[in-house]
């Protein structure tokens, strides 16, 4: 249609000596920005669906593995244009992924620890404010 698509696509591992992740199939539903009955909010949204199969190569150390997700996102915009050039597009949305299973930490050959709920993955740097001002002579 005009306002969305629908997208099938699979993905068959032929060789047993490269390393591939399998969709067998993966579906996707993608609904393009479109007003929200007729007014000056609009809509947009995505939705995906996979069977998903990760096989190592063969003789690898690593175990195969098969998991089923889902994945989903909708999101509201307002766009809007100030004093005929300026843009802004206040957004809200959200998007949720799940899966069948979770890690299986007895399938991993690496030594892991469970990530600590109060600290981000990946901490920032501390964010800082530079006094100096430097001539320009």
């Amino acid at each position: 249609g005009d306002n969305y698509a629908l997208t099938g696509y699979a993905r068959y591992q032929l060789n047993s000596f490269f390393e591939n992740t399998e969709r067998l199939p993966e579906i996707d539903l993608d609904l393009k920005r479109q007003p929200l009955f007729g007014g000056p909010i609009f809509y947009e949204g995505e939705t995906s669906a996979a069977e998903l199969n990760r096989n190592f190569p063969t003789g690898s150390i690593f175990e195969d593995y098969s998991v089923f997700r889902i994945d989903t996102f909708h999101q509201l915009t307002y766009p809007n244009t100030y004093f005929g050039w300026l843009a802004v597009v206040p957004r809200i949305g959200f998007r949720e992924t799940y899966y069948s299973q979770t890690r299986d930490l007895g399938k991993t050959i690496f030594p892991t620890t469970p990530p600590d709920p109060l600290a981000p993955e990946f901490p920032l740097a501390n964010p800082t404010i530079d006094p100096t001002l430097n001539p320009l002579f």
